[in-house]
């Protein structure tokens, strides 16, 4: 076997047979696989007809990013952002196709859904019977990414991952090779620590399954395919953004900044976060939720040790072709583990364990009639959830509110009563302060005027961002703004950086609103800015450049 050929197109033994049934769209697996997924994340996604519920999570950082964008402002410039641009830039070019729509994050889910779906089943079929095939696909999409409804950078690297590894399934072209490395590079813009310890995983992948007989002069050509391909995305997409806000910025925001404060965002965002999920999951009394955190957190990245073990021994399988691909997931497995490592918290780890979920489905067909049994209550399962959940979140209590983004559902009554205070104390293009929580901004179409998306009582809100989001109170005589408990109970007070910003809120404002947990205060009267509250010793950051529209002048 070469180093160009890891794979040969005939499939292993335990693969599954052509379609008998030919090109016949209506007899393809794929296509009904594309149209079931697509019916039940809608169904899950949106109240029918057509009005978007409400995911929250990560993505309003997102999609205020992609917001901010779309008034003006440089990313990583004028204001901060830990990722590379890949998510904020898909956002902001659905924004201008369609404006700033609240269903705009739905429908990016059930496309992204339907993408993992197919290209599960793909990979699946290269490893597992014909019968088998389609259940990591659905499994993933009922169990896992069902869990995870919240269109963040992660989701989209990840695709980008699983598509590289559908590709080097079967390597027998340079072509492969090098738009293997573009879906590499693409997944780095949206997630640097992914798609980079991937294509660690693809090199180390060629060099273990290269000929002997090859020198290395070969091999080191098909690496420089893989480096030509993971470059390509990153200077079309990174390059821009470095150029507008130059190397050192962009360096600070996103290789710096994580791996030096990003750990101390709040508890269980370092390696403590392993399995710290588990009493929120027990108390759902669901029991194919806590059984599902329970097999993601015992097989990753336990069973990619095993496999990578068995590899080494000569045990892992017979044939060559299969025991190739199965090491290219496996080694793929254990390096996206080690990019969510340092913080291994159970939705990173949902994240990441498609591999995991791969190698379990094809380790339970090789274990007798014990695994057949498990594979079919996980079927059943899934098939379950494919109907349930629809109907369960159609049944469901909901709130509506009409925002400017267009009318929008609500499961949780408690959010609905803090957006519907909001809505009717603000209107878009306001200025407003959301401290910990950035939902507001992209749904009420508010602007910020902190260079931050949220501030946190530890090292992550680094000093100067507190005197920016001073100033730019200031600055904009902002109206309204939100404050929770847990910003005044810093867990580490030495490393509490919120003093003055606390001061500059008690002397302005008072509260006009109390929620759980957090309240909303409203400026008070006042005239002129006093002297004593303007942020000395710190040179004018961005926003003190920012027009009232929030445009650079």
């Amino acid at each position: 076997m070469t180093a160009q050929d890891i794979s040969s197109a005939n499939e292993p033994s335990n693969s599954p047979a052509v379609d008998r049934n030919g090109p016949d769209l209506l007899h393809s697996r794929p296509f009904w696989l594309a149209i079931g997924s697509a019916a039940f994340l809608v169904s899950c996604l949106f109240i029918f007809p057509h009005i978007a519920i409400w995911t929250g999570g990560d993505e309003a950082v997102m999609l205020h990013d992609a917001d901010r964008m779309f008034t003006g402002q440089i990313l990583y410039r004028d204001f901060f952002e830990q990722t590379f641009p890949g998510v904020q830039i898909l956002f902001l070019a659905l924004f201008k196709l369609f404006g700033r729509r609240t269903w705009i994050p739905n429908a990016t889910l059930v496309f992204l859904g339907i993408g993992f779906t197919l290209l599960l089943f793909a990979v699946s079929k290269k490893i597992l019977s014909d019968r088998r095939a389609p259940l990591p696909a659905l499994a993933f999409l009922t169990l896992i990414f069902h869990e995870r409804f919240d269109a963040t950078h992660h989701w989209f690297s990840i695709l980008a991952i699983l598509g590289a590894v559908a590709l080097m399934m079967d390597r027998g072209s340079n072509s492969r090779v090098f738009f293997a490395g573009v879906l590499l590079g693409l997944s780095t813009c949206f997630t640097q620590s992914h798609g980079s310890l991937a294509l660690v995983a693809f090199a180390l992948f060629m060099w273990l399954e290269r000929d002997s007989r090859e020198d290395y002069r070969r091999i080191f050509g098909f690496y420089a395919i893989l480096l030509a391909g993971y470059a390509l995305p990153l200077l079309l997409i990174a390059g821009p953004f470095i150029l507008r806000a130059g190397w050192a910025r962009f360096i600070d925001c996103t290789f710096i900044y994580p791996f030096r404060y990003g750990p101390s965002l709040r508890i269980g965002n370092d390696w403590r976060g392993y399995m710290i999920g588990l009493p929120a999951v027990v108390r759902s009394l669901r029991p194919w939720r806590i059984a599902t955190f329970v097999l993601v957190h015992a097989l990753v990245p336990l069973i990619y040790i095993l496999a990578l073990l068995r590899y080494a021994l000569g045990t892992l399988c017979e044939s060559a072709i299969l025991r190739s691909r199965l090491l290219l997931i496996a080694l793929v497995g254990l390096f996206l583990f080690l990019s969510v490592a340092s913080s291994p918290n159970w939705n990173r780890l949902y994240y990441v364990c498609f591999p995991g979920l791969l190698l379990f489905c094809w380790w339970l067909e090789q274990t007798g009639r014990q695994g057949q049994w498990l594979l079919g209550a996980i079927y059943l399962t899934s098939m379950g959830l494919m109907l349930a959940s629809p109907i369960s979140t159609q049944l469901r209590r909901h709130e509506f509110l009409s925002l400017p983004g267009g009318r929008t559902a609500f499961l949780e009554r408690k959010n609905f009563s803090r957006y519907e205070w909001v809505s009717a104390q603000t209107h878009p293009d306001d200025y407003f302060f959301g401290g910990f929580y950035p939902d507001f901004y992209f749904l009420l179409e508010l602007r910020n005027p902190a260079p931050v998306p949220y501030v946190s009582a530890d090292d992550s809100t680094r000093p100067e961002a507190v005197a920016e989001t001073v100033r730019g109170l200031a600055l904009h005589r902002v109206q309204l703004i939100l404050w929770a408990d847990r910003l005044d109970l810093p867990p580490v007070p030495a490393r509490d950086h919120l003093g003055p910003l606390r001061d500059y809120i008690r002397r302005h404002y008072h509260v006009v609103k109390n929620f759980t947990r957090y309240q909303e205060w409203s400026r008070n009267e006042e005239q002129a800015i006093p002297a004593a509250d303007r942020v000395s010793g710190i040179a004018p950051g961005p926003l003190a450049r920012l027009g009232q529209k929030g445009r650079l002048p």
